[in-house]
This record gives structure tokens, sequence and C-alpha cells, in this order.
């Protein structure tokens, strides 16, 4: 979802000196961020370390987008608001609040007889100055972020901060062409609830770019999910049999039930064929894929369900839609020899 929280802090603290980053060390040699007995550190020693803890890189990229983001909407509206001769308080006022027009009595009533009426507690007048106050506040949130937009795109601005990548196995089930410019690495739970979510998720982004992204699907059956396990080897098995795909999905729509029976049932609605089925969940024998699977996620930082990586890019937990496709889209524009120009984001 687009920030629009930090161009309303402005109001406070526009006026804040900016501070000036250290300089580099003389003939431009390493940066040295400690020192102990043994010897020093150096901030690329320190970098690499960060970069072997995925969940970690993640979080201090995120940390630092978000702060470029906030500098940068800074210093565009000052520059937008010396421009004008205003303040920057006195610009905002009427860039945001010029531009809210206040709710009129048919959208109050409106609002009420949607929202509050079937509550069948409170009375319009009883309620009428919170939903004023509220119809108000989400249009200068639209007003805050249509300015955002516009001064964003008078700009050019071209977000050049890296995110981190990493290395991850792409070898399993797996959906898209395989030449395709965007490969997404799922490590995934049948059982987890958000990777049912995210399931339909990737399901739409697949059919919206059909040539350009491919989804590889990873177990990382969890210890406190007790079918998910069971689950992911029914899944194997049918793959057996080319019909991976159909089961997944059978599995995720069904989750609630994941009994032994219930995966017999699932595969034969799959179209598979129960006895090589029953043999194969009997053998036990794909339980050794599924640990490798969990072994990989663990030593990429996968610590919970769904995992995500895009191109390498850690996403952790239910990535929405608009997210991901914001995601590809910056994967997609490096492809083709451009450069990224992202919007501001955050996480729900």
């Amino acid at each position: 979802m687009p920030r629009t929280w930090p161009l309303l802090l402005l109001v406070a603290c526009a006026t804040a000196a900016h501070p000036k980053a250290d300089a580099a060390p003389a003939g431009g040699g390493p940066v040295v961020v400690a020192r102990t007995a043994t010897g020093e550190v150096t901030e690329k020693e320190l970098d690499a370390a960060i970069a072997a803890r995925p969940k970690l890189a993640r979080q201090l990229y995120e940390i630092r987008h978000d702060a470029l983001e906030d500098l940068i909407l800074r210093r565009l509206v000052e520059a937008a608001a010396a421009k004008e001769k205003l303040t920057v308080p006195a610009y905002l006022d009427r860039e945001i609040d010029g531009r809210t027009e206040a709710p009129t009595e048919a959208e109050v009533r409106a609002f009420f007889d949607r929202e509050v009426k079937p509550l069948g507690t409170y009375k319009l007048e009883d309620v009428q100055a919170q939903i004023v106050a509220q119809l108000t506040s989400e249009r200068r949130k639209q007003a805050t972020l249509a300015l955002v937009e516009r001064l964003r795109a008078e700009a050019h601005v071209e977000i050049l901060l890296v995110p981190p990548r990493v290395t991850v196995q792409q070898s399993g089930p797996s959906r898209g062409p395989g030449e395709a410019a965007v490969t997404i690495v799922e490590f995934s739970d049948f059982q987890c609830p958000y990777c049912r979510q995210e399931a339909q998720t990737l399901r739409r982004v697949l059919a919206e770019y059909p040539k350009d992204v491919r989804l590889v699907f990873l177990d990382f059956p969890l210890s406190g999910h007790p079918d998910a396990r069971d689950a992911a080897q029914a899944a194997a098995c049918a793959g057996e049999q080319g019909k991976f795909w159909p089961m997944h999905d059978l599995l995720f729509q069904h989750q609630d039930a994941l009994g032994a029976d219930d995966l017999r049932h699932y595969a034969k609605e799959a179209g598979v064929d129960g006895g090589p089925f029953d043999d194969c969940m009997r053998s036990g024998r794909k339980a050794a894929a599924i640990d490798a699977d969990l072994r990989v996620g663990q030593e990429v930082g996968v610590d919970g369900t769904p995992a995500l990586f895009v191109n390498g890019r850690p996403l952790s937990g239910a990535v929405s839609y608009a997210e991901l496709k914001h995601t590809i889209d910056e994967e997609l524009a490096a492809a083709q020899g451009g450069r990224a120009n992202p919007s501001p984001t955050k996480r729900p």
C-alpha cells in the first residue's frame, strides 16, 4: 500500500537540520566500523555477514528504502514549497487541506446507511461528527497520495538502492516458462492458511505474466502443522504421475481435511492412479526430498511460511498481489535494461 504518513510529518519536521554524512577515509580505503585487539572490522565485512542472513538483510533493506523514500519526499516538498514562495506547512495546507472537500449530507447519510445502520445501535445524529471526521480523513489521504504521485512524476524519481539477493535452488515442481525473466521460488506448507492465500495470489500473477514469470514450489512443512508433511508427500507422489499441480490445488482447497483417506480421495480427483500412489505413500520415498527442501529453506533464512524469493529477492509472509506485482515489474524493468522506479510501499 502507498505510504502517506511521511509527508504529513513534514509539517513538524520541515525545519530540522539535515545531518551530514561522515567523510570517507583518506585515500579511499575501506571503511572501518570496529577495532579490536585482533584487528579491524570493515564495513565490507559487515555487509557480507549481513548478506549471509537473508531475513536480516531484507529488514535492513526495507529500513534503508523507507528512509530513502522519506528523504526524497521531504526534498521534493521543500523544493515545491520554495518554488511557490511558501513555507512547507502553508504549501501542504494548500495542496492537501485546500483540495479536501467536506463530505455532503448525502454522503454522510450513505455512509451511515451502509456501515452503521446495519448494526442497529446508533442514530445518525449520534455518530454524524465521527462519520464526517472519517470521510474527511480518507479524502485527505487521497489528496496526499495525489500530491506524492504528482511530485514524484514531475521529478522523475529513480531509486537506485540495490535490494538484497540470495542464491536459491530453482529445481522443483514449476509453472511457467523455463526461460522466464522472473523466477519466483516459493517455500510453502499445505496446512498453512497464509500459504493458501498466497497460492491464490501466485495463480493471479501467473495468469497476468504468462511469458515472464516462472514459479518453483519447494516444501517447507512446519512442525506445528501435523498434517503438512503427509500432504507434501501426497503432492510429491502425485507428481510422479505428472499430477503435482492438480493435487497442489486440491490440497489447498481442502486444507481443513488432510487425513490419509482425504489424501487418497484428492489423488483420485486429480486423476492419479491409486495403486502407485498408495505404494509411494507407504514407502515414504519422498521424505528425503522434503527434508532437502527444508534444508535449502533453512540455509537461505526461511523460518516461516509462505516465503518467496523473486529472482533471489526475499519476501517473507503473505505477500499482497500489489507488492508482488511491484517487485516483478522492477525485475522486468531491470531485465530489459531499464532502471526500476518503485513507488513507496509498505507491507500490510
